[in-house]
Formats: structure tokens, C-alpha cells, sequence
């Protein structure tokens, strides 16, 4: 991973800060500064609202997991959010919303799906089963279905409008470096800012209205910057 988040304490100075980032370059990776201890910083926090969607979509049934991931890994993603689930642990994704649920919003709190994985000690890979079989080495799915219930565009979206959210709590004052953290964090293409800067600002609200109504998920609601427009227009 090239990104390193240099993350400010309550008694961080600019010279400290500075220091840390030269230090970083000089072993060539990629510094961006937190302005403040926050949870999940940037490009975690930025990916926790889609987290808490997944466990919602788990919860309500309508859809199987392996076709939502089969329908989103033919857009070009690599591995769906639910094989990942699994491939990471599903107990390392149900700590993460347990502790967001603490720290930002109870909508993060894990879902009756994932709470009985984990009372079933059934964490994904590590332990053979989770939301998939693991027993051969892999994940089994099924690919014969494709489900389009969530969208890259929907995730975007969702990314989005929490990318606001941090840069109106000043954790970061540059979409830039917000950017630039989920490129060099998360080998992504680009940011949500830049991926979003062409596109109506009716339609990402209207996206995000849809998920949050449908899930139950206040923290999915778009913020006023996003139904305006107005973050278009935040400092680069």
C-alpha cells in the first residue's frame, strides 16, 4: 500500500506533522494529513456508510449475496463486497461496525445475519464458512445469477456523501487529498470527488434517498451539499 495517513493528536504540531510527512516520501510512499484523530480517518471512514449498507442488504434477504457479488465483479471489480466480507473475517467487519456504532452512528450497529456468523464462530475463510463455503480453498459461488439491487454507482454515491461529511468536519480540508487517499489506500481510480464532479447532483441525491429509505439507513441520507451541488465547488 502506498497511502501513509499522518494523523494529527489533540497536541500534533505543524512541524511534527511535517517532519512525519517528509519521512514518508523519503521511503517512497505517499503521505496525506488527518487533521484530527477521527474514527476510521479517511479512507476507512469513507468506506464504512457501504459497509453498514451491505449488512442491510444481508438482513433483508431479497437478494442472494452471490448474485450481487457476481453482478458487481462483471463490472470489473475484482472481488465482491460479500466474497471480501468473508475473505477478510467476518468478524474483523463485525468489530468495525461495532465500533462505528459506538463512535458515529447506531446504523452501523451489525445486523441479525452477521450477529448469528458470529455466534456461529462461521467467519468466512479463516474458519471454512461464512457467507460462502470456503471448505476447497475458495470461495463457492454461484455466478449463474446476476443481481443489480446495489450499483457502482450506488456505492459511489455512498462514498461520496460520506467524503463530505469528512471534509465538513475538517478531518481533511483538501478533496484532493481525500482523492488521493482512497487512489493510493484503495488502488482506486480515482476519488469520489473527481469520479463525481460531472455528474448531477439530483441524481446522486435521488440514489441516495433510494438506498437510505430502502435499508432504513439515516447515515445514507444525501448531505445538503450533495442535493445543491455546492461540493463541487469545495476546496480542491
Amino acid at each position: 500500500m502506498r497511502l501513509v495517513e499522518v494523523i494529527y493528536g489533540n497536541k500534533t504540531t505543524d512541524e511534527t506533522a511535517d517532519l512525519l510527512v517528509a519521512v514518508t516520501e523519503k521511503i517512497g510512499k505517499k503521505p496525506i494529513k488527518v487533521l484530527k484523530d477521527s474514527p476510521g480517518f479517511i479512507v476507512n471512514r469513507i468506506n464504512a456508510p457501504n459497509q453498514a449498507l451491505f449488512s442491510a442488504v444481508l438482513d433483508e434477504g431479497i437478494e442472494k449475496p452471490c448474485e450481487i457479488d457476481a453482478g458487481l465483479k462483471a463490472t470489473g471489480m475484482p472481488m465482491g463486497p460479500f466474497e471480501l466480507a468473508d475473505y477478510v473475517g467476518l468478524d474483523v467487519f463485525c468489530h468495525t461496525l461495532d465500533y462505528y456504532a459506538k463512535t458515529l452512528s447506531k446504523d452501523y450497529t451489525p445486523g441479525k445475519f452477521l450477529s448469528e456468523k458470529m455466534k456461529n464462530k462461521e467467519l468466512g475463510m479463516k474458519t471454512g464458512k461464512g457467507i460462502y463455503d470456503w471448505s476447497s480453498g475458495k470461495a463457492a459461488i454461484d455466478v449463474s445469477k446476476m443481481s443489480t439491487v446495489i450499483t457502482p454507482m450506488e456505492l459511489l454515491a455512498v462514498q461520496l456523501n460520506e467524503a463530505v461529511k469528512v471534509y465538513k468536519e475538517k478531518v481533511s480540508t483538501s478533496t484532493t487529498d481525500i482523492d488521493n487517499s482512497l487512489v493510493y489506500g484503495m488502488n482506486a481510480f480515482m476519488g469520489p470527488f473527481g469520479l463525481c464532479a460531472g455528474q448531477d447532483p439530483k441524481m446522486l441525491a435521488d440514489i441516495l434517498n433510494k438506498v437510505s429509505e430502502r435499508y432504513h439507513l439515516a447515515i445514507l441520507r444525501p448531505e445538503p451539499e450533495i442535493v445543491d451541488g455546492s461540493f463541487k465547488n469545495f476546496n480542491k
